[in-house]
């Protein structure tokens, strides 16, 4: 589990990232029987394992340009201080870089071994994802703090507002 950086909204998707990264594990049906490898799976079992961990990726990679979106929107609410923008500048950036290992990842994994894929993928998605959260995520909230009204439904109004833009 990720963790809690405060904010409710952006806790709430890293629950479903988490979820995602966790659902990684099952894409092998086999796996309790002990199988080492996709090697002696039937062909049903291995296209099975293989579309599983396609529809798995496609949600993370998704999910994930959901997810970054969102956090970049609540940037324009930071502060302008050179603290903030250095912030921003190093956050964006760490977005792009998961991306493009994730991409490059999905595009060359093993498609002969959909299991080990699958639990590779998971190994690096939460690693980044725990780190993250702690560097940037966690500052992202707590900078956020006072940078609206009160009155403000903090979070249901700002999806609201965030989701129109």
């Amino acid at each position: 589990m990720t963790a809690l950086t405060g904010h409710q909204e952006i806790d709430r998707q890293h629950e479903r990232l988490d979820s995602i990264i966790a659902h990684l594990d099952l894409v092998c049906a086999n796996r309790q029987a002990g199988a080492p490898d996709c090697l002696n799976c039937p062909e049903a079992s291995f296209s099975a394992c293989n579309n599983r961990l396609a529809d798995l990726i496609a949600d993370l990679l998704g999910f994930m340009v959901e997810h970054f979106s969102y956090e970049e929107k609540l940037m324009r609410f930071l502060p302008d201080s050179e603290v903030c923008r250095r912030h921003i500048s190093a956050h964006q950036q760490a977005h792009g870089e998961i991306s493009r290992l994730l991409s490059e990842l999905t595009a060359n994994l093993d498609r002969d071994n959909p299991r080990q894929s699958a639990l590779h993928l998971q190994h690096i998605a939460r690693a980044w994802m725990g780190g993250h959260a702690r560097i940037f995520d966690s500052v992202l909230a707590s900078s956020l703090e006072g940078a609206y009204a009160v009155e403000l439904d903090y979070d249901q109004e700002l999806i609201r507002l965030l989701s129109n833009t």
